[in-house]
């Protein structure tokens, strides 16, 4: 007859067994699904630029790069609007922070990185300057947010990496580089931050039509074929928020998401 001390272990073993399971690494589907997909309200400017998702608020973001009278918009995973505004802020790149728990982005040039929040109403607060300068690449440089290593990430074409930089201070950056040998086929600003181990990042190719991977250290891991019919720039008009791809068509108005993982 087993002891109490067996019986419990077993029971143990069973129960959790499936929060073990999710500790490993999650691999991304071969061909991205369909999701949702929400058409902007204003109809200003072209390049969407970025997507981000506030997981207590169940809200995703999204903003249009150029002028910081260019809409910033919110939506729920119908695809349903919450409020369209002006952005106040010329916005390149939007994340939400799970440290600081706001939405924070960076902007065109010397602009640096600002933030806000969402109130009870999930109206967007006033938005408050955080880091000043050029803490990114290039003048058009869309970051996104580095969650593990609390960093703000940029894809670096000409330099062949991501370059990581601190997201409450300026500082200078770590590079990390990638290795492909298709960097040219990859989407100039376009790089999402997954979360998932061994498939950390997430850049569009624009040529092959395709997500394509890189773990922290750099190296491609894996790729996810688009549907046909699926709207792809080799510039801007591209994200990631919520183990979603958003991809932007500059003549609908509309953000596609497409489930990754």
């Amino acid at each position: 007859m087993r002891s109490v001390n067996q019986f419990f272990a077993l029971f143990s073993f069973f129960v959790f067994l499936p929060s073990a399971a999710g500790l490993f690494s999650q691999s991304p589907l071969s061909v991205a699904a369909k999701s949702f997909q929400y058409t902007m309200k204003s109809n200003e400017g072209t390049n969407g630029s970025a997507v981000a998702y506030d997981p207590v608020k169940n809200v995703y973001v999204a903003v249009i790069a150029g002028n910081a009278s260019f809409p910033l918009e919110g939506f729920d995973a119908s695809g349903r609007s919450l409020f369209s505004i002006e952005a106040g802020f010329d916005y390149r790149g939007m994340w939400y922070n799970s440290a600081t728990k706001r939405f924070e982005g960076n902007g065109s040039g010397l602009s640096g990185y600002v933030a806000f929040n969402l109130a009870n109403n999930n109206m967007p607060t006033m938005v408050q300057n955080t880091v000043s300068g050029q803490n990114q690449p290039e003048f058009q440089s869309v970051g996104c947010f580095y969650a593990k290593k609390k960093k703000v990430c940029f894809l670096n074409i000409p330099n062949g990496s991501i370059d990581m930089y601190p997201a409450n201070k300026a500082g200078k950056p770590k590079s990390v580089k990638l290795n492909t040998s298709e960097l040219n086929n990859l989407n100039v600003y376009g790089l999402g931050y997954t979360g998932v181990s061994g498939y950390e990042f997430v850049c569009l190719d624009a040529i092959k039509k395709s997500l394509v991977f890189f773990n922290a250290k750099g190296n491609m891991t894996g790729s996810t074929k688009l549907p046909a019919g699926a709207p792809v720039y080799d510039i801007f008009a591209f994200s990631y928020a919520n183990g979603h791809a958003f991809l932007y068509d500059k003549e609908d108005r509309v953000w596609h998401a497409y489930k990754v993982f």
